[in-house]
């Protein structure tokens, strides 16, 4: 695997790892309503939802102020958007508006991956007698020697004599 494209795994990798975090901490996913799977499957389709719901609205906004998906804080909009609606107002354009002195928007602290762009000609194939599987190599060890018992130092102690009874 080359280095992009292994970076581009590790990633994808975190990147789901996020939207779980998203789904059990932001929307709610790590407290169960029921013990009935009816119930558990119906909580599972609207956490899901509402997670789509929030990550399209994040996207947009990203888009229209022109910034990275990253750029845009999703617990802040989870924690906030509803209030906006409460009052009225639309929360792209107010968001769009106050979002960068709210730090709705702000740069983002992710890892930036940078890998050299490599071109196919540069790319060279292992020969082809190379060995790719070895022989696996089982080591044996010797047996510890065995350890005196502790019981056999007792033994060898003198048994001590019990107290004479009063006459």
């Amino acid at each position: 695997m080359s280095c992009p494209a292994h970076a581009e795994f590790v990633i994808c990798d975190c990147t789901i790892e996020l939207a779980f975090l998203t789904l059990k901490e932001l929307l709610g996913l790590h407290h169960w309503w029921s013990s009935q799977l009816p119930l558990i499957l119906q909580h599972i389709a609207v956490v899901l939802l509402l997670a789509h719901l929030w990550q399209t609205l994040r996207l947009q906004i990203a888009a229209e102020a022109g910034c990275d998906l990253f750029d845009v804080s999703l617990p802040l909009l989870v924690r906030y958007v509803p209030q906006l609606i409460r009052n009225g107002q639309h929360p792209i354009d107010g968001l769009l508006t106050y979002g960068k002195p709210l730090g709705f928007i702000r740069p983002h602290s992710r890892l930036q991956v940078v890998t050299p762009h490599l071109a196919p000609e540069q790319l060279v194939l292992p020969p082809a007698d190379l060995v790719l599987v070895r022989k696996a190599r089982y080591v044996t060890y010797r047996p510890r020697p065995g350890r005196p018992s502790y019981n056999n130092k007792k033994k060898a102690r003198s048994p001590v004599s019990p107290a004479p009874s009063p006459p």
